[in-house]
């Protein structure tokens, strides 16, 4: 995977888990949706890895594609289409 140039104009909406913000890649202009779930212990960011791993073998029109993903200290940001 390539690291995105990201502008984040727009909070979309807070799910469950996380925030979604519609974010536009810079140099393509391409938008996509940037996930940001914070995780309070290292279980959780493993659980998210596996789920990063699992959205990375399936393939369909109607599933979203993970372009990226990045990790701080205390959350994940899962890009997706």
């Amino acid at each position: 995977m390539y690291v995105l140039n990201l502008h984040v104009p727009v909070f979309f909406f807070r799910g469950k888990f996380g925030k979604v913000h519609k974010c536009l890649e810079k140099t393509s202009g391409k938008t996509f949706a940037a996930k940001i779930v914070k995780c309070r212990t290292q279980k959780e960011k493993e659980n998210l890895r596996q789920e990063m791993e699992i959205m990375n073998l399936l393939t369909h029109p109607k599933l979203l594609m993970l372009w990226d993903a990045f990790e701080t200290a205390r959350s994940v940001v899962l890009v997706m289409e």
